[in-house]
């Protein structure tokens, strides 16, 4: 079983995948990259709650 952080960024690796193989235009992987970093983020930030919290 994987922990949450683990499979927050497997998640995360998955998309990015995803995404690299579709090959958007620029423009677009501009926008889902941003994203991704926002959603990033906030899942660090989620993480370091849950840590805090066990």
């Amino acid at each position: 079983m994987l922990n949450t952080s683990e499979y927050l960024s497997f998640k995360s690796f998955t998309i990015l995948k995803t995404i690299r193989s579709q090959k958007p235009k620029i423009k677009d992987f501009h926008k889902n990259f941003s994203v991704l970093t926002v959603r990033n983020l906030l899942t660090l930030k989620i993480t370091k709650v849950f840590s805090k919290l066990l």
